[in-house]
């Protein structure tokens, strides 16, 4: 299996990735603006680690994503990553196969988000 390498880029309001050379985008800025708390969004993902259909190369199915994500406690979940869901399932889609997502591809995102420095302070308030 190939490595994979992650870099980012902020490009006007788009947080540009560039996987192996390959470059995916993600307006990671919706969740900026709409002040998403990042520990909501770290529970969010921990969910989604926790569901029984997670495989052995931490793939689940798309219709568990959305599951996972209606159910979630935080109105801002439902909200914000619903608002974006269609954004985020179109990068986390496994290639050959669009009905999974990788959730490695999904905690690299929310990782952008926690650790990127804010423009605006009030994303760790």
């Amino acid at each position: 299996m190939a490595a994979l390498f992650v870099t980012a880029l902020l490009i006007g309001n788009c947080l540009t990735l560039i996987r192996n050379d390959v470059p995916c985008c993600c307006r990671i800025n919706v969740w900026e603006r709409s002040k998403l708390d990042f520990r909501s969004l770290i529970s969010f993902k921990n969910q989604l680690f926790d569901s029984p259909a997670l495989n052995s190369n931490n793939v689940i199915p798309v219709t568990e994503f959305k599951r996972i994500a209606t159910a979630h406690d935080s109105a801002m979940i439902k909200a914000q990553v619903g608002g974006t869901e269609d954004l985020i399932l179109k990068e986390i889609a496994v290639p050959d196969n669009p009905a999974m997502c990788d959730l490695n591809r999904f905690s690299d995102l929310v990782d952008l988000y926690v650790y990127m420095p804010s423009k605006e302070s009030g994303k760790h308030q």
